[in-house]
């Protein structure tokens, strides 16, 4: 017992040390010196591009029908891929602005809503849109969050297969290089 009390009372005293004093920070020229040196290392550091032409198709997923938007760079070359998961009521064609700053800083963009979900609330009145939590809890649940990954996967398995093709403007996406950006998986 006298063992144990000895082992309380020393971690005790380590603790009570260890958060008494706070480290040493360094001076600030030194800390922007670091994160000037820290910035410099980006990896990628695109210029300013000019949208092209979104492509807008259908995609059949087994029994889900995909509603796909695909826009990139008008400039040649191949760009970082976003995949853009838009909320329960929006169509690919939402978020505009995330779109063309995306594509106008670099990047190439895939919209992927199934078409179901994008359809969800337009049944609705606006005086029945108040309990939307209650009318998403069925969109996203464990089979729903499984059927949306599903879905990500099969539209980054079908851009790649565009790519092989050498369809354009598909082939300027990296798909070795990817971001999900979006509401939520679930």
């Amino acid at each position: 017992m006298h063992t144990l009390r000895r082992f309380w009372f020393a971690t005790w005293v380590l603790m009570v040390t260890g958060c008494s004093h706070e480290p040493s920070r360094p001076p600030p020229d030194e800390i922007q010196s670091e994160l000037d040196r820290f910035g410099a290392g980006a990896s990628y550091q695109p210029s300013a591009f000019t949208k092209g032409t979104e492509v807008i198709e259908q995609w059949k997923n087994g029994t889900r029908t995909l509603d796909i938007l695909y826009a990139a760079p008008e400039e040649p070359g191949r760009y970082p891929l976003v995949v853009y998961l838009p909320g329960l009521g929006q169509d690919a064609g939402s978020a505009p602005l995330w779109r063309d700053a995306w594509v106008k800083g670099g990047f190439a963009v895939l919209v992927v809503q199934q078409t179901r979900d994008a359809n969800a609330l337009s049944h609705l009145s606006p005086a029945d849109r108040h309990d939307l939590k209650s009318i998403g809890h069925e969109h996203f649940n464990l089979r729903s969050l499984e059927g949306r990954l599903s879905d990500v996967m099969f539209a980054i398995h079908g851009l790649e297969e565009r790519i092989r093709q050498g369809k354009t403007p598909f082939s300027q996406a990296r798909t070795d290089q990817i971001a999900i950006a979006g509401f939520d998986l679930g």
